[in-house]
């Protein structure tokens, strides 16, 4: 029988299974063709952490040894493997995120010693990060990237150069318009954004120029838009009243012209659109004497109510320390004015 094996061996060669090169060629071959996969699936077939198992799967609690179903924790998996709890994390977190890709059965599915089809080397560095720092940054850009359909690995490449994502925006007009318009939805929940936007407005003149004119860009615009859809008249006295049937028609006509364009027009067509609309109404007003009287009212109530309040605010205790000849000339032409002013008022109500 000795002398059968004898032969059998010497046909065959010798048995490589038990030397330590030939073992190790054999796992090297199994990372250069599985990649981080391989590290990956030892961390999620083995590491739990204490957060939705799947009912049936078996974890070691801290303190007690594992037996050949159960699961460990994170940390006790760092301090078996002698490396840093951040590296297991990441490995986890990679093998969660491709989970969740449907590349790899989630981790909670996996009990230790299975083992599973593995994806494609290349596909790795897509769900893995060895250099990213903020765990927090890292989930919430893999979440962005889920919610907005786009790559991972794509987002976080950016994300950590932002010299490049600099260039990309200084170079190119549709970066520029991308990053403009997640600027903007990420102002209304990020304060420390709004704070450094309202600061760099109140550095830059020409902002605070251009804010000027958007913003009476986009007052004229809402005042034509308003006559059209509710045909509703704001008189430049303040008063609402209902818009004539030609003014609203041609605040229709202007309004619809300034959608065909880019951003609702440029400044100059609302502008004209506006005036045009303005000075219809002020035509409308000029004809029809009963509007034209009721707007002068309310025009000159609103002037005087004003400069009733103004005076009032006037601190007048000890006024005689304060006595100047050019203001006492002010305020005698003033009770001279309200005087007149007054008997034209007392007049006009004798007539009624």
């Amino acid at each position: 029988m000795d002398e059968m094996r004898a032969v059998v061996n010497k046909l065959l060669g010798p048995d490589l299974s038990a030397d330590p090169v030939f073992q190790d060629a054999q796992r090297f071959g199994t990372y250069a063709t599985s990649g981080g996969w391989l590290f990956g699936l030892m961390v999620a077939r083995s590491v739990h952490k204490n957060r939705g198992q799947r009912p049936g799967t078996v974890v070691a609690q801290a303190g007690e040894l594992a037996g050949p179903s159960q699961k460990i924790p994170l940390t006790a998996f760092a301090a078996a493997a002698r490396c840093s709890t951040d590296r297991v994390s990441r490995f986890y977190n990679a093998w969660e995120r491709a989970a969740t890709a449907g590349l790899v059965p989630a981790c909670d599915e996996l009990r230790p010693g299975d083992t599973v089809e593995l994806p494609d080397t290349s596909l790795w560095s897509t769900y893995f990060t060895s250099f990213e720092r903020s765990t927090d940054r890292r989930e919430a850009i893999a979440e962005q990237a889920e919610a907005s359909g786009t790559s991972y690995s794509k987002a976080l490449d950016i994300a950590t150069n932002p010299s490049a994502l600099r260039t990309a925006i200084l170079a190119d007009p549709k970066a520029a318009t991308a990053a403009h318009e997640a600027l903007m939805d990420r102002l209304e929940d990020d304060s420390e954004l709004q704070r450094s936007m309202a600061r760099a407005l109140a550095e830059a003149p020409q902002l605070k120029k251009a804010l000027a004119t958007e913003a009476r860009r986009t007052d004229q615009l809402d005042y034509v838009r308003k006559i059209a859809e509710e045909g509703t008249v704001k008189t430049l006295a303040g008063r609402c009243i209902e818009a004539p049937a030609q003014v609203k028609a041609e605040a229709e006509r202007y309004l619809t012209q300034l959608e065909n364009t880019a951003l609702d027009g440029p400044a100059e067509s609302v502008a004209q659109a506006y005036e045009a609309v303005q000075q219809l109404i002020t035509e409308t007003i000029e004809a029809n004497p009963e509007i034209s009287l009721q707007e002068r009212r309310a025009r000159f109530h609103s002037q005087v109510t004003k400069a009733s309040k103004t005076f009032q605010q006037l601190a007048l205790d000890d006024v005689a320390d304060l006595y100047e000849a050019d203001v006492v000339s002010e305020l005698e032409a003033l009770q001279t004015a309200v005087t007149t002013c007054l008997e034209g008022i007392k007049r006009g109500a004798l007539k009624q």
